[in-house]
């Protein structure tokens, strides 16, 4: 089997569901979870105040269409999913998840009667035709169905908009201190209700904010401390404004000290340092080793940029919190023309810091990426760093991929990075946020990337794929694991993600548990035994796999000696393989240096060839000297063919 060049077109499994792929593109439906829908449950959600709200309830009555018109943010997601629960219950809500350049009905999966979809149509490369909306409302009321789509008010002019005209609402942010008080009370943090009524909060509730604001501001009500007054939650949620007009220091000196620290908030002294001068060297300003020492202490120069250093550590003014966050978004937006510096400097010194300093600096940019919805950053982080300090990558983007704002984009990159000929690095970084934290909460969407990452690995077997694949089957998620598996080997054009999935979990003790159960026990299901035999074989016959499908066979058949799977099965199993595909190498390599008579596997394995699978039991099998005389002598190590 040569590197992978297809390109599928039409329906294939990548995951538990069906999605539909063509070239690098697809439409992957995600059953909305429990979690997710936690927030629309009754005496939790809060509803619009608007005739729109009501408008929309009239309109999804019925099969069809319903366009929802707002900000991301705004709160209009969950407004979509309260519609559709309303209407289709809870397990009957689905969520299309696109990887499109161009939004096109080919790619749409079969819509289901009485299902209810989501679909965010905020953000695509390319407009679709000025048919699109007309074929997304038949998509629908054909099939019995209800979809919401979302999208903004920059598409809203959009041609294919036009035929979905009576359909569309707008909808307003809900009540802002309701909201607060909702979310406070489902995540356990009612004690914090009291600070709402605080006066120093009005303003906020007077200025309407969007529900992703109203979520900012319960996180910074669970996180301070209990003597913050409203004053100092006030100004955190807006930014520390004041302190950016009387206590930001001027000098470009003290600026660069406290930008590098906001950026590697707690890291090490020298980390700061190393950063304030990278800086210098990047906008053109470098100091000679002269300037360096003639300057004041670096003591001072931190007092002077309102840094506090204890024990080798340094903090933006940690009594003022969240000032760190705040100093770093107030950097990216008041220099908006300057980030392509930004981005180089903090990258550039990622890529120079400690690994737990450029974790920090990482964080960092991940947090104003998502804050921002800055898309560049994430994908320029990414080049930078997959192929030069891809570790550093992979838990900010498992954390990335599940991010409510940003989460979107960075699992349609996740899909696309893995166009064409992607780097083993790149293969990699993605392999291993499948198999973390994104992997074990979206377990379905990761499994859809991760086939894909097998199917374009240059190494089959790469420390990445295998501990992807060994997380997610001994997590929860076993048996999603195994049907997805299974699924991938009766597909001609996934046919390599099946086999690479296989040898992943194949290859390891914690992977025979996965495949064939504790001790084995799933072994004694013939359809195991089948569709194990059927991806061995198929590995061993692709000239790409055929030496590891070789090893692993030799893995567990010493693994059947030390009693950890049975015997009698993986006979069965390597005798169907090397039945079914006339495979002697594969049975030259099982014997070599078989030196046990009273268990000796080419006589196991040439009575079961004979005789089938009672052969090695039954009465009538033939003894060892039928076997010698067969042509096959003890001490050899082939079947003379």
């Amino acid at each position: 089997m040569t590197f992978p060049e297809a390109t599928f077109r039409g329906p294939t499994w990548l995951g538990q569901h069906m999605t539909f792929i063509m070239g690098d593109e697809s439409v992957e439906p995600v059953p909305v979870s429990g979690a997710e829908l936690r927030p629309t449950e009754d005496g939790v959600f809060v509803h619009p105040r608007s005739d729109d709200w009501r408008k929309s309830e009239f309109i999804l009555s019925k099969p069809g269409a319903l366009v929802i018109i707002g900000s991301p943010g705004t709160g209009r997601g969950t407004a979509a999913l309260r519609r559709l629960r309303e209407q289709c219950g809870t397990n009957r809500v689905i969520r299309l998840q696109p990887n499109w350049g161009q939004p096109r009905k080919q790619l749409l999966p079969p819509a289901a009667p009485g299902y209810g979809y989501v679909l965010d149509m905020s953000e695509y490369d390319k407009s679709p035709s000025a048919e699109f909306g007309a074929e997304l409302l038949s998509w629908a009321m054909d099939a019995s169905a209800r979809l919401v789509v979302l999208t903004c008010e920059a598409k809203e002019k959009e041609q294919w908009l036009s035929e979905l005209g009576g359909r569309i609402v707008r909808l307003p942010a809900p009540p802002g201190r309701e909201l607060a008080e909702s979310i406070l009370r489902r995540t356990g943090a009612g004690h914090c209700l009291f600070r709402l009524a605080d006066d120093a909060l009005a303003k906020i509730w007077q200025s309407s904010p969007r529900a992703r604001e109203v979520l900012r501001l319960t996180n910074i009500l669970r996180t301070v401390g209990p003597d913050a007054t409203g004053k100092q939650i006030a100004e955190e949620f807006l930014g520390w404004q004041d302190w950016f007009k009387t206590d930001c220091p001027s000098s470009l000196g003290a600026r660069t000290l406290l930008w590098s620290a906001a950026m590697c908030d707690g890291g090490r002294r020298e980390s700061v340092l190393i950063m304030s001068e990278m800086f210098r060297n990047e906008i053109g300003q470098p100091r000679s080793l002269l300037d360096i020492f003639s300057d004041d202490f670096a003591s001072e120069r931190l007092e002077e940029a309102k840094i506090e250093e204890v024990d080798g550590r340094t903090r933006v003014d940690p009594q003022s919190h969240g000032l760190a966050a705040a100093v770093r978004l107030h950097l990216w937006d008041q220099f908006v023309n300057q980030r392509k510096t930004l981005r180089a400097w903090s990258i550039g010194s990622i890529l120079n810091l400690d690994d737990d300093d450029a974790m920090r600096v990482v964080s960092s940019l991940m947090e104003l990426a998502a804050r921002l919805n800055d898309r560049s950053l994430v994908q320029e982080l990414f080049e930078q760093l997959s192929g030069k300090r891809p570790e550093l990558l992979v838990e900010e983007l498992s954390k990335a991929a599940l991010d409510p704002v940003i989460g979107a984009y960075v699992r349609s990159r996740l899909y696309t990075w893995l166009a064409a000929r992607p780097s083993q690095e790149k293969v990699d970084t993605i392999a291993a946020v499948c198999g973390g934290e994104f992997g074990l909460a979206s377990p379905n969407m990761a499994l859809t990337r991760l086939g894909r990452a097998a199917l374009r690995s240059p190494n089959p077997v790469s420390p990445a794929l295998v501990n992807a694949f060994t997380v997610l089957g001994t997590s929860e998620h076993r048996d999603l694991v195994l049907t997805t598996l299974r699924k991938w080997l009766s597909k001609t054009e996934l046919e390599r993600a099946g086999i690479v999935a296989f040898l992943c979990l194949a290859s390891t003790e914690q992977g025979l548990v996965v495949l064939c159960g504790e001790d084995g026990k799933d072994l004694e299901s013939p359809d195991r035994i089948a569709v194990l035999s059927e991806a061995l074989q198929k590995a061993h016959a692709s000239t790409e796999t055929q030496t590891v499908a070789t090893e692993i066979a030799v893995f567990w058949k010493n693994a059947a000696k030390r009693a950890l799977i049975p015997k009698e099965s993986v006979d069965e199993l390597f005798s169907t393989v090397i039945r079914k595909g006339m495979n002697l190498d594969l049975l030259k390599a099982l014997t070599r240096n078989e030196q046990d008579e009273d268990d000796n596997f080419a006589h196991t394995m040439l009575r079961r060839l004979i005789w089938g699978s009672k052969g090695s039991g039954d009465a009538s099998a033939p003894s060892s000297s039928a076997d010698t005389s067969l042509g096959w002598e003890e001490g050899t190590d082939a079947c003379e063919a």
